[in-house]
């Protein structure tokens, strides 16, 4: 198994553990542990056919994590329930006291100007950067780089998918009240993205936001292999982080906090200890599979 097929592996059954343990409909119990599955069925698929296609199944490795990611992100929307009333009203609060009066002058103002479709165009960016990430690692020959790409990707991300079912709040467009003006029919990427949202969604916020610890995860580790690529990657993610909180796809601290969980594990991945920990857990668990990735 590679860093990633483990993480993902760890976080597919972490959510079905919380499913099993806490108070939900049977039906959502039974599609958690069903994506669990898919996720679990995908990562043993890759490896089964590793040792008479190794080629195929190490690239086939490089870009399964791309999918496995929706599944851990689907998997945990199917916890879906109450709102929890005083975390949302703590996250609107912050972004009340902080940015209130810009918020209302951005949505009422500034929103439909150029510098709105900017912000709309880069939170559309946000689906299309992370496999566009292993791409320019492919581009560039530093494909080797690929499992240390997933290893800042995916726990940065699956740490904002595994306290959806902890800490439920709605997006804050979908408030009463959130003074979100409807877009013209002009106005493309807004209109891309709340169809995106409204159909592939989980209609759940992510606390903190995934897309934002996704891609700025991405960027640092471009930034380490192809520094000017990583730059304008860093650039897009910014744009993105400011285009979620403009938009009102997410509050202001899930941004803040999406940010600073790729940069921590980026740190903690430069400890020679956890570095030293995480290889020889590897290949403890490498010497029980009969098969190689």
């Amino acid at each position: 198994m590679r860093p990633g097929d483990t993480v993902t592996a760890a976080a597919l059954l972490f959510l079905v553990v919380v499913g099993w343990l806490r108070p939900i409909s049977p039906r959502q119990r039974c599609q958690i542990t069903a994506l669990a599955l898919l996720g679990a069925a995908l990562i043993a698929a890759r490896l089964a056919v590793s040792t008479r296609f190794p080629l195929a199944a190490s690239v086939t490795g490089d870009w399964l994590p791309c999918l496995l990611m929706l599944i851990v992100y689907w998997q945990a929307g199917r916890f879906f329930g109450k709102p929890h009333e005083k975390f949302q009203g703590w996250l609107v609060e912050f972004d009340r006291r902080w940015l209130g009066a810009f918020l209302d002058r951005w949505t009422h103002r500034w929103n439909t100007t150029w510098a709105g479709t900017y912000f709309e165009l880069a939170y559309l960016l946000c689906y299309a950067l992370i496999p566009c990430g292993v791409a320019v690692l492919y581009w560039t020959d530093h494909r080797s780089a690929v499992d240390q790409y997933w290893a800042t990707v995916l726990p940065a991300s699956y740490l904002c998918y595994l306290l959806v079912p902890f800490a439920q709040t709605l997006p804050p467009r979908l408030l009463p009240g959130s003074g979100c003006a409807p877009y013209a029919k002009s106005y493309t990427f807004r209109a891309m993205n709340l169809y995106i949202l409204r159909h592939a969604s989980i209609h759940l916020n992510t606390f903190p936001s995934a897309h934002v610890a996704a891609t700025i995860g991405a960027s640092l580790v471009l930034m380490r292999w192809v520094p000017v690529v990583g730059v304008l990657f860093l650039l897009i993610s910014l744009s993105i982080a400011a285009g979620a909180v403009l938009g009102r796809y997410h509050y202001a601290l899930d941004v803040i906090l999406g940010a600073m969980l790729p940069l921590c594990i980026r740190g903690l991945l430069a400890s020679p200890q956890l570095v030293a920990l995480w290889n020889s857990a590897f290949h403890t668990l490498h010497a029980f599979l009969p098969v190689h990735p």
